[in-house]
């Protein structure tokens, strides 16, 4: 019975800190149905290490939230977008299992990784699994340069982050695209 009480709290702090850590703000005040076409303007990552991004994975990034933008609807057109994307993503510094260890994280799915006994599961003393990781995607109108749409997301995460993740992140923020007009 405590194992199954203590699995039902572990859920719960899950559950709680996933909303803790996600946002989405939007200007509700504006049409989002005038807006048909988006182009990005900068997308980035960066490491807290300071060490270089391959070009690759930046590509692989804005792919996805182009992706997820096609699904809302929306069409690239890198000359006259109505919306201008800005992608920003990074990672602090990476954190070794035995750090991690209680505390609640998302891959694919809301997990603890549990408490090890002794170090015959631990990688290398020091090696880095696991990494703060954030993304924010802003959604500007390119007539007035104002942000009508902003994604803020952090969370616990693997090394290295799968493309599902990311994927799951992005579908997970755009349930919020478009905000609900204001009353």
């Amino acid at each position: 019975m405590r194992r199954i009480t203590m699995a039902i709290l572990g859920v719960l702090a899950a559950t709680a800190a996933h909303a803790i850590d996600y946002k989405v703000l939007a200007d509700r005040k504006v049409n989002f149905d005038a807006y048909k076409t988006f182009r990005f303007d900068k997308v980035t990552i960066t490491r807290a290490s300071g060490a270089k991004v391959k070009a690759a994975n930046i590509d692989k990034l804005r792919d996805a939230v182009a992706e997820r933008l096609l699904k809302e609807g929306l069409v690239e057109d890198t000359k006259k977008a109505d919306l201008v994307v800005t992608v920003t993503a990074g990672s602090e510094a990476a954190l070794s299992r035995e750090e991690t260890q209680g505390v609640p994280y998302f891959d694919g799915a809301w997990r603890i990784l549990p408490k090890e006994h002794g170090a015959a599961q631990e990688a290398a003393p020091g090696v880095p699994e696991y990494s703060q990781a954030s993304l924010r995607v802003d959604l500007k109108d390119r007539k007035t340069g104002a942000v009508v749409w902003r994604a803020l997301g952090a969370d616990l995460v693997r090394l290295p982050v799968s493309q599902q993740i990311i994927a799951d992140a992005l579908a997970k923020a755009f349930e919020q695209y478009p905000p609900p007009a204001a009353e």
